[in-house]
């Protein structure tokens, strides 16, 4: 039981520290969608947004404190650090969106701020046109 115990302990440690999702909330209005993405400690050239016809994909890497460690304290490296905990999100995280309708890809908007990118994304509106029968 406790070699189970331990081995799920593991599964679900390596579960949350590998490739997980983004945290995203979505609001439809008139004719436009609002996508707010967190991603807490990355800058915004730290995140790539890929737009289809109807999807946004959202990708980062996190990367866990043991190795960021060296750029915070200004040194090229330390050795022997043994990590305690490690609850934060790590590794490589993508979250992809699929929208009701075709979205106007080229009128996309991305605005980043404090580890919040707040996307707009328009609907694409294709005019009915009147078809004469002869």
């Amino acid at each position: 039981r406790d070699m189970q115990k331990l081995a799920d302990d593991k599964i679900n440690e390596y579960k949350s520290a590998t490739i997980s999702n983004i945290s995203v909330d979505l609001v439809e209005y008139d004719d436009v969608y609002y996508l707010k993405a967190a991603v807490p400690g990355l800058s915004k050239d730290e995140v790539d947004i890929e737009a289809g016809d109807n999807d946004i994909v959202i990708t980062a890497n996190f990367k866990p404190l043991v190795e960021e460690l060296p750029e915070f304290l200004d040194v090229e490296e330390i050795e022997d650090a043994k990590v305690i905990a490690s609850e934060l999100k790590s590794g490589k995280c993508s979250k992809t969106v699929i929208f009701e309708t075709s979205i106007d890809v080229g009128k996309i908007k991305a605005k980043y701020s404090t580890g919040i990118i707040l996307i707009t994304v328009p609907k694409l509106i294709i005019p009915k046109h009147k078809v004469t029968v002869e």
